[in-house]
């Protein structure tokens, strides 16, 4: 009988952790690949998105949309704590009108511990965007407390990212400050779907 029971309570163990990987957010490190529009790869510390709000950067693109950006974060919480950040693309300035938020990508608790790791976000659709126009990228934590890598800025006027600022409380760095980003869209090319009309209509005469 004691037998039975310790296998029951054995199974019941084994399906309750299955459950738990399932159901419990992915922890989301580096985009798959994809073609790198704009970027900035300048980092010498981290800034607390929470405090720091509303949170981002603007950059203006060479591609029609964004489907990816990758982030250096880390846990800030001081305790170790699960987070959830997305990231809400705006037309013009930071107050600008939403064009689209990523999915809600999850961070564990720790991670970056010692050092900012590469995070994803995504987004479920392909945001269009028009080229050489600005565009503001904020980042929003739900939950937990996440820092962003960054540059604060050079004493010597020099900005290693010209054509993208930190956007600190709502307003851009004037100072050459800069967050560490890269944004772009998937490497497959869409594909055109046509209907049997459509088809047809193609050698009409």
């Amino acid at each position: 009988m004691r037998e039975r029971q310790r296998r029951r309570w054995l199974h019941y163990a084994v399906v309750l952790a299955v459950l738990a990987v399932v159901t419990s957010p992915a922890w989301s490190s580096e985009c798959p690949e994809f073609v790198v529009d704009q970027s900035c790869d300048a980092l010498s510390g981290g800034m607390n998105i929470m405090y720091a709000a509303p949170f981002g950067f603007d950059f203006a693109p060479e591609t029609q949309s964004i489907e990816f950006i990758e982030l250096r974060t880390q846990d800030c919480s001081g305790v170790g704590a699960d987070a959830e950040l997305v990231a809400r693309v705006h037309e013009g300035p930071i107050d600008g009108p939403v064009l689209g938020t990523s999915e809600v990508t999850f961070l564990p608790a720790g991670h970056g511990h010692g050092f900012s790791e590469v995070t994803c976000l995504r987004f479920s659709a392909p945001v269009t965007l028009e080229s050489g126009t600005l565009y503001s990228v904020e980042l929003v934590v739900l939950t937990g407390a996440v820092c962003a890598g960054d540059i604060a800025g050079n004493p010597y006027g020099i900005d290693p990212c010209p054509d993208s600022r930190m956007i600190f409380a709502g307003t851009p760095s004037t100072v050459g400050a800069d967050v560490w980003f890269r944004e772009g869209t998937s490497s497959t090319s869409p594909v055109m779907e046509y209907g049997w009309v459509a088809i047809k209509s193609l050698y009409r005469p």
